[in-house]
């Protein structure tokens, strides 16, 4: 199965992502780090039942990492309590001949919640790639209704607790949830969402060496309220699967204000141009082509901005359509945009995000904007 080209390049922008770290790791590599192992097992969470005839018991899968420590080199180190920054090669088996296997690499980050003498509790938000061993096919594999592409976006969040079992070595537990989509790049789309749970082992070389640095200093920051205008192109399959993809825009303006180093909440709209809902609404046999609701869509959203440095920020958004004229088999009345941003300078910035109803993917939107 051919994958398309501008999964490819989704590919090699993702990949570009994932290697800049290496790089910097390869360049400080007297710096502390972590390698480990994890074990998982939980179920796949039917956010529809269709999901429910692919599925036959419980997934399981394995992972190795490795994690570089930030010791205070630079501030936004010391603001996230010294994080570790790593890299996952895993392997699920959906126990589902459906979907088979998904083999995917993960960038994250890694931050305590607390800590103590003898353990810590820790939060990881990561994200990637995954390749499906059997996605769908007209042919023979047409109940996969959760995964279409080889390739699939990746997000992650995990909560778990860390125990010192000597000075290098850790027991890890916890609860992982980990979503794999396409982002409706290609139909069907439903996407899988996994809840499991964890256990693994680490180990630090020389972690009684680690210097963490407290005498960094915080960058300066505004904390008045600014405008961010940004545009998105986005791409989405309509009808057949293997059918025609149909691009669209996101048009978004947004006032934003800094509460801290770390922090920054939004307000604003968004205005949608999707021309795969245009097409779905011509072949929609239940509306009278004589009166044909418009396409378009406006939204208001409120969100908050996770500043990990000062290039990179997670974007979490939920929005209510406030013009609205259709309604598709995928809409909820409330949707979720969740992105990372990158900031080039204080004026320029970049966005890859997923707009979603819930569990089930709308699109991805690849967004340039600018703070006025």
């Amino acid at each position: 199965m051919k994958t398309s080209l501008l999964l490819k390049r989704t590919c090699r922008y993702l990949c570009f992502l994932f290697l800049l770290p290496l790089f910097s790791f390869a360049q400080q590599s007297s710096r502390p780090f972590t390698v480990g192992i994890q074990s998982y097992y939980g179920f796949l969470l039917r956010h529809k039942p269709a999901l429910g005839g692919i599925t036959q018991g419980h997934p399981f899968g394995a992972e190795l990492y490795y994690e570089g420590i930030k010791a205070g080199q630079q501030y936004w180190e010391k603001a996230y309590h010294y994080p570790s920054v790593g890299f996952a090669l895993g392997y699920f088996d959906m126990h589902s001949p459906k979907i088979g296997q998904m083999i995917y690499v993960l960038h994250y980050l890694e931050k305590d919640l607390a800590k103590g003498n003898k353990g810590a509790l820790k939060l990881k938000l990561g994200y990637g790639l995954a390749y499906c061993t059997h996605p769908f096919n007209l042919e023979d594999n047409y109940q996969n209704i959760a995964i279409s592409t080889r390739l699939s976006y990746a997000l992650r969040t995990a909560l778990g607790y860390s125990i010192a079992l000597s000075d290098n070595l850790k027991l890890h537990l916890g609860l992982t949830i980990t979503h794999f989509s396409n982002g409706s790049f290609k139909i069907p789309n439903s996407g899988t969402n996994l809840v499991m749970a964890n256990l693994g082992l680490s180990f630090t070389p020389q972690s009684k060496k680690i210097i963490y640095q407290t005498v960094a200093l915080p960058p300066a920051f505004s904390k008045k309220w600014i405008v961010n205008l940004s545009a998105a192109f986005i791409i989405k399959e309509f009808d057949l699967p293997g059918g025609r993809k149909y691009p669209g825009m996101v048009l978004m303006a947004n006032l934003s204000r800094r509460l801290n180093y770390k922090s920054a909440i939004n307000i604003g709209l968004d205005g949608a141009y999707n021309t795969a809902l245009r097409e779905e609404i011509n072949r929609d046999s239940t509306i009278d082509p004589e009166h044909k609701p418009d396409f378009k869509r406006v939204g208001l959203v409120v969100g908050h901005e996770l500043f990990f440095n000062e290039r990179l920020s997670l974007l979490t958004q939920v929005g209510v359509y406030i013009y609205k004229h259709y309604t598709s088999n995928i809409d909820a009345p409330i949707y979720q945009r969740y992105g990372l941003r990158y900031h080039m300078n204080k004026r320029l910035f970049g966005t890859m995000s997923l707009k979603s109803h819930f569990g089930t993917a709308d699109f991805v939107e690849w967004t340039v904007g600018v703070n006025l």
